[in-house]
């Protein structure tokens, strides 16, 4: 009987270590945030399912100044050397202008600052300018530029040109382009172009990119196959079959596959995705088969070709956005809100954790206010930010600091 207690009272340490046993722990929870920032607003948050995770959310509205001229479609990543958010690129609002310059935001004063000033890229990619993607190495200190530039094969006359109508299930690939890698020299605040001599082929128009701090790498998935409809010329779906790596250490391409089965077929941006380093896996969300409202898991076990679909519990609402962020403090996804889609649609305003170790989701509090759409890049072990905006108004901005902790 003696061992039979002692052997209850070790699983249940164990479990309770483990994050799976409910505990009484109060859900709230308050933080301080890491820079000074003139009287910031705290806002504790959590939910019912928070508990047995053992994991609570507080917010942090961090005030900012002169925020740089409004866009569209603009990137954000985290400089963790000098703890500032790192802000580049996008289009105008009124014309669609492609935009070149890049930002940086100092927690300390909380000012935006033009780092690219008078020190632009060359002229943008000639089709399409939202073909981009920005990672920080912080190995060698300098921001990634990945985007669809024209390859030595392209035709300026007719670069430009939308793709011509197809018949439903018809595919086009647009040729010319390939995927151009550029390097901001944070000590000398200038763009280089990396010209690695073996490139991902030029048929990988679409793209996603998944940094991988722990092996310093960038991962890069992209579209062989645009899928239109009936008599349009209007980009639908896409299929990726492609698997690169680029290794930022020696700043080289390789191929990790050229017959990759993705799960499906994806909207444009394909789907968030990210690497999970504890298990050497690749993880992107897509629509459910069977309901395409919800968000499913899929995981690629490197070095594998095939994706395997987790059927994850409680999965969350689709919604239109193309990042989630990895903590590797807790081991989890946090995935933001956000519209329907990226023109709008009804707004699914809470944040969702995914829990990869037991393939499972809770569903917290919604993030304060109403913006609808959510941006979100890691920032410290424990930490995210958020940048939001509205469709009605994109010149209205909000940055939030959000902390996980127990």
């Amino acid at each position: 009987m003696r061992k039979g207690l002692i052997l209850i009272l070790v699983l249940s340490l164990v479990l309770s270590g483990c994050g799976l046993v409910k505990t009484s722990q109060s859900p709230t929870a308050s933080t301080t945030p890491a820079t000074p920032s003139p009287t910031p607003s705290i806002v504790p948050t959590s939910s019912p399912k928070a508990s047995w995770t053992g994991l609570n959310i507080t917010w942090t509205k961090i005030e900012q100044g002169n925020f740089p001229p409004n866009r569209n479609d603009y990137f954000l990543s985290y400089d963790s050397k000098r703890d500032r958010l790192l802000f580049f690129g996008g289009e105008t609002i009124e014309a669609g202008i492609p935009l070149k310059d890049l930002w940086a935001f100092d927690f300390s004063t909380n000012l935006w600052e033009l780092l690219s000033k008078g020190r632009e890229l060359p002229p943008p990619p000639l089709y399409p300018p939202r073909h981009r993607e920005i990672v920080y190495d912080p190995l060698k200190d300098r921001l990634l530029l990945f985007q669809c530039g024209p390859s030595e094969q392209a035709q300026p006359a007719t670069g430009n040109q939308p793709p011509p109508p197809l018949s439903e299930g018809d595919s086009y690939i647009q040729p010319g382009y390939e995927v151009q890698v550029y390097a901001f020299n944070f000590e000398e605040n200038c763009w280089g172009w990396l010209d690695p001599p073996l490139k991902p082929p030029d048929r990988l128009e679409w793209f996603q990119v998944v940094w991988d701090g722990k092996n310093d790498r960038v991962f890069l998935f992209g579209g062989e196959q645009i899928i239109q409809g009936p008599g349009s010329s209007e980009v639908q779906e896409v299929q990726a079959k492609d698997l690169w790596v680029f290794d930022c250490q020696k700043d080289l391409w390789r191929e990790l596959t050229s017959n990759m089965t993705l799960p499906g077929r994806f909207p444009i941006d394909l789907g968030p995705s990210s690497y999970d380093p504890q298990t050497d896996r690749l993880l992107i969300l897509k629509p459910r088969e069977e309901n395409k409202d919800l968000l499913d898991v899929s995981a690629l076990q490197l070095p594998g070709t095939s994706w395997s679909d987790l059927k994850s519990s409680d999965p969350p609402i689709v919604r239109g956005t193309r990042y989630v962020a990895y903590d590797p403090l807790f081991h989890v996804l946090i995935l933001p809100g956000g519209a329907e889609s990226e023109t709008g649609g009804d707004f699914k305003p809470k944040i969702s954790i995914y829990y990869p170790e037991i393939n499972c989701w809770t569903h917290w509090a919604y993030l304060p206010g109403n913006d609808q759409r959510h941006l979100i890049v890691p920032g410290k072990p424990g930490e995210a930010f958020i940048l939001t905006d509205n469709f009605e108004d994109p010149s209205h901005h909000n940055l939030w600091r959000l902390t996980l902790g127990p």
